[in-house]
C-alpha cells in the first residue's frame, strides 16, 4: 500500500492512496482511504492447493490457478473504479481432481496417527525442501513434533533394512549432511541451552532430527531461535499454531494444515487459512508453493468449504450491534451530549460496548487527543466505523437473517450511544473523569454531561494503558489486588502470590479443567489452603455445583484458579 499526503485535504487523517491487493476490497474501505484500488490475481511464485482425505490427494483446480510458467502481465491487471471492486474471489467453480494415492507400504511408520501428513512431511525433508505444519493447539504442535521426529529417527536406525528403492532413498537423504547438517543442529541446541530462561528438553529432543515447534507458551529465545533455524534450512519441519500465519515471515515449499477445524473446533475462517496457506513458495526463496488441507472423509465437504470461501468484506471491529429483545417505543432518547431528541421508531438495535471501544477512547483520552465529547465524536468520525455499513457490524449469528432495511437507527444515534455507553463504563471502572458543572452533578434527572465537560485519565486508568492489557481484564486485575490487599492480615501461601502474578490472558489458552481432581484436591487442603481457595471464587460447594451441572460456564475467578491449582 502507498500512501500520499493530499496536501489540497486540510483533513489531516485523510489520505490519496492506490491500494494493492489480491484480496476482495470492498467500497467502503476505499471511501475511507480515499484510494483507488489496484487488483491483481498475479503471484510471483505459483501456490497450488490441495486437500488430502485418506491417503488420497486431491488437487483443487480452478481458473484463478496460476500454471508454472506464468508471467507477469499488466493488461490482466485491472484498476478498480470507485464504484467498487468485484466481489468474486475466484472465477469459476472449484474442482477436486485425484491427484495421487499414497501407498503406506512404500515407507512404514510407527504410528496410526496422521500417516498421510507424516509420510507427506517426511518426504519434503527427503527432497530438501522445508515444510510447515499448522496446528490448532499447541500440545497438538508438540506431539506432532515428536511424532515426525520419532519417525525419522526409526527410518535413519543404522539395523533398519530400507524395504524398497523409495525407503532407501529417503533413508540416504535424512543422513545426508545437505539435508541435516548434524553439526549445525548441535549448535542450533547449544544455542538454546545457553539462553537465560533455561530450555525445554522436549524442543531438543525433536531439534536433534530438523523438527521443531513453536507457540505462545515458549520463551522468546525459543522461538527466536527456532526461526532464524527454520529460516536458513537447518530446521526442515516446523509444528505450529496459527499465530505464525501473521506477522512472521517463515516461507516454505508446503504448508500443511492439519485439520479445517480450529482449536475450538469451529471452521477455519477463510481469512486465516488464506494467511497460511500463503506462507508456501515466497518469491526469491522457492519457484513453487505448495498446500495440504487435511481432513477425514465426513468433513471433505467442510474442507471444499474452505478453500472455495470468498473473502469477507472488511468491517470495523470498534463496534457491533445486537438486536433488541423487546422492541418497545422510545418518545425520546439521550445523546452523549446530553441531549434529548425525539424518536419515532420503535429501537431495535443497540450497540455492544466491548473491549476494542473501550480501548480506542481510553487511550485517545489519555494521550489528550480527546479532551471533551466532541473531540471523541471527532476522532470516530475518522475511522473505518463510520464508513463500515450498520448491517456488517451485526454480531455474525445474526448478519444472515438482516439486512439493512431493518435497521432503523441511524448512524450518528448509535454512535452517540456507544460513546455514552463506554464513556459510563470507564468512569464505572474509574479509568476516567469527567468534570461536569455543579448543576450537572446535583440534578436528579439526568446523568448526561455537556459536550465540552473536560475529560482526564486517571492513573488507574493510564496503568491500564501502560501495562497493555484490554480494560476489562485491567478491571479484574484491579478488582483482585484490592481483594488481595483486604487480606493481607490473614497468613497467604505462596502459591497465593503466583495466582495474583499469573497474566489473564492465559485463561483462554487454559485446557478442559477437570473439576473432579479439584475436588479430591480440595478435599485434602488444609484450613488455610481453602480459605484461600475462597477468597477467589473456589469453594467445596462451588466445585460439587460445577460436577453435577452439566455445560455450566465457569466465572474468570475460577478459570484463573486453574493455574493456582495446577501448581498445587
Amino acid at each position: 500500500m502507498n500512501r500520499k499526503l493530499n496536501s489540497r485535504d486540510e483533513n489531516p487523517y485523510r489520505w490519496t492512496n492506490i491500494v494493492t491487493a489480491n484480496l476482495v476490497l470492498d467500497q467502503n474501505l476505499l471511501e475511507w482511504l480515499d484510494a483507488e484500488l489496484f487488483v491483481t490475481d498475479y503471484r510471483p511464485v505459483p501456490l497450488i492447493e490441495h486437500i488430502v482425505t485418506g491417503n488420497k490427494i486431491l488437487k483443487i483446480s480452478t481458473n484463478s490457478i496460476q500454471s508454472p510458467d506464468t508471467q507477469f502481465d499488466s493488461l490482466a491487471s485491472t484498476v478498480v473504479s470507485s464504484g467498487g471492486p468485484s466481489n468474486d474471489d475466484n472465477n469459476g467453480e472449484i474442482e477436486c481432481i485425484p491427484l495421487k494415492t499414497i501407498d503406506y507400504n512404500q515407507l512404514k511408520l510407527n504410528t496410526t496417527f496422521s500417516q498421510s501428513l507424516i509420510y507427506m512431511a517426511i518426504e519434503t525433508l527427503a527432497e530438501g525442501f522445508s515444510t510447515l505444519i499448522f496446528c490448532p493447539t499447541r500440545s497438538m504442535c508438540e506431539s506432532m513434533a515428536k511424532n515426525i521426529a520419532s519417525n525419522i529417527f526409526s527410518i535413519g536406525q543404522k539395523d533398519r533394512i530400507p524395504q524398497n528403492d523409495f525407503e532407501r532413498n529417503i533413508r540416504n537423504s535424512i543422513h545426508s549432511d545437505h539435508i541435516l547438517s548434524y553439526q549445525r543442529l548441535v549448535s542450533l541446541i547449544n544455542t538454546l541451552k545457553l539462553s537465560s530462561s533455561g530450555f525445554d528438553e522436549n524442543l531438543e529432543r525433536v531439534m536433534k532430527f530438523g523438527c521443531a515447534f513453536h507457540h505462545a507458551g515458549m520463551t522468546m529465545e525459543e522461538r527466536g531461535t527456532v526461526e532464524q533455524g527454520f529460516r536458513d534450512g537447518t530446521i526442515r519441519i516446523l509444528c505450529c499454531t496459527t499465530t505464525l500465519s501473521t506477522g512472521v515471515n517463515l516461507p516454505a515449499r508446503r504448508v500443511m494444515i492439519i485439520s479445517p477445524y480450529d482449536y475450538s473446533r469451529k471452521l477455519l475462517p477463510v481469512g486465516i487459512y488464506r494467511q497460511m496457506i500463503g506462507r508456501a513458495g515466497r518469491k526469491g526463496i522457492d519457484i513453487l508453493g505448495e498446500s495440504y488441507l487435511f481432513c477425514t472423509d465426513k468433513d471433505i465437504n467442510m474442507a471444499r468449504q474452505i478453500v472455495s470461501a470468498k473473502m469477507p468484506p472488511i468491517k470495523s471491529n470498534l463496534i457491533t450491534i445486537q438486536k433488541l429483545n423487546n422492541n418497545t417505543s422510545s418518545a425520546t432518547t439521550t445523546t452523549s451530549v446530553g441531549q434529548q431528541i425525539p424518536t419515532t421508531f420503535n429501537k431495535q438495535w443497540e450497540p455492544v460496548v466491548n473491549d476494542q471501544i473501550l480501548r480506542a477512547v481510553l487511550e485517545v483520552i489519555a494521550n489528550e487527543m480527546a479532551k471533551n465529547i466532541d473531540d471523541i465524536h471527532i476522532y470516530l468520525g475518522y475511522t473505518f466505523f463510520h464508513n463500515c455499513p450498520l448491517n456488517l457490524l451485526l454480531a455474525s449469528e445474526q448478519q444472515s437473517q438482516t439486512n439493512m432495511v431493518e435497521l432503523r437507527m441511524e448512524k450518528v444515534e448509535i454512535i452517540n450511544e456507544c460513546i455514552r455507553m463506554a464513556l459510563d463504563k470507564l468512569k464505572t471502572y474509574e479509568f476516567i473523569s469527567i468534570d461536569s458543572s455543579e448543576e450537572a452533578i446535583n440534578s436528579s434527572e439526568t446523568k448526561s454531561v455537556d459536550s465540552s465537560s473536560p475529560i482526564n485519565v486517571t492513573e488507574l486508568g493510564r496503568a491500564v494503558i501502560s501495562s497493555g492489557v484490554s480494560p476489562s481484564d485491567g478491571q479484574f486485575i484491579y478488582e483482585e489486588l484490592i481483594r488481595f490487599r483486604s487480606n493481607l492480615l490473614s497468613p497467604l501461601p505462596d502459591l497465593y502470590l503466583v495466582y495474583q502474578t499469573t497474566p489473564v490472558y492465559i485463561i483462554n489458552q487454559l485446557p478442559d479443567i477437570d473439576w473432579h481432581h479439584y475436588l479430591n484436591l480440595y478435599e485434602r487442603w488444609d484450613e488455610n489452603t481453602r480459605h484461600i481457595a475462597e477468597l477467589i471464587g473456589i469453594s467445596q460447594q462451588f466445585l460439587c455445583i460445577l460436577i453435577t451441572t452439566s455445560g455450566l460456564k465457569t466465572s474468570t475467578q475460577a478459570q484463573m484458579h486453574h493455574t493456582y491449582l495446577q501448581m498445587a
